[in-house]
């Protein structure tokens, strides 16, 4: 594909993507197809940044490896990366103690990325085969400053008032940039404040109905075909997908 194929940016415009289960399928697997989508949009003039729950070194090699000029933003907003300039938007002091009490109290398995964040904890959303109950969580964490976010893919412990649309604000702000310019497509519930700060925002077919009733673009397809197809719908790449499974 080349840039001359696409629909050149008439001006700056920043498009923020989630990445497990917008830029994959349902086992994780990046979507080549939409990766080779992203980097030609990049070629055509738009800036693109990725909005992850994930530890910032995956988020901002991914980028790098992507060819992405926008924003790196990790932890669900914990943390972001600007120009090659890292901010720490939150720093809590009591995730060891909420540590230590949800393997204790709950048995729940910290991922091994752990040692990489900055804001926050994350952990497997299964225990023994089961679905961990977010509610005893909660209540395990209860006096603490601290919010619970099951993403789909891990259960994450981070600061109240950290999320996605306010490091988005960050970002934008060191970019000396408007929101206006903010297209954003995402997945899951995490994503929301993301998505209601976008101007024009997509989410997959898969994604739950809260986010798929918040966002300007629902896809017929799901995971990263999904957001494919909404970037043909907004006239931004040629042709629908070609279809794996």
């Amino acid at each position: 594909m080349g840039a001359t194929r696409w629909q050149a940016a008439p001006t700056k415009e920043l498009l923020l993507f989630d990445i497990d289960g917008t830029l994959t399928d349902r086992r994780r697997r990046l979507d080549l197809e939409l990766i080779a989508v992203l980097r030609d949009l990049e070629e055509a003039g738009y800036m693109v940044g990725l909005a992850s729950g994930n530890v910032l070194p995956t988020v901002v090699s991914l980028a790098r490896f992507i060819g992405c000029s926008g924003p790196s933003i990790a932890e669900n907003g914990g943390v972001i990366q600007v120009d090659g300039r890292i901010t720490v938007l939150a720093e809590p002091p009591e995730l060891e103690t909420a540590q230590q009490r949800v393997i204790e109290q709950l048995g729940l398995v910290p991922l091994s990325n752990n040692r990489c964040r900055y804001t926050e904890l994350a952990f497997e959303e299964r225990v023994d085969g089961r679905s961990v109950d977010l509610a005893k969580v909660q209540a395990v964490v209860a006096d603490l400053s601290l919010q619970v976010e099951a993403t789909g893919f891990a259960l994450h412990l981070m600061p109240i008032g950290v999320d996605k649309g306010r490091a988005i604000l960050a970002a934008l702000d060191q970019l000396g940039l408007p929101r206006s310019i903010l297209s954003a497509v995402g997945d899951g519930l995490n994503d929301l404040p993301m998505l209601r700060l976008a101007h024009r925002s997509g989410a997959p077919s898969d994604a739950p109905e809260t986010v798929r009733d918040a966002v300007t673009t629902v896809a017929r397809a799901p995971h990263a075909r999904g957001t494919h197809e909404i970037l043909t719908r907004w006239g931004l790449c040629p042709g629908p997908p070609t279809q794996r499974h």
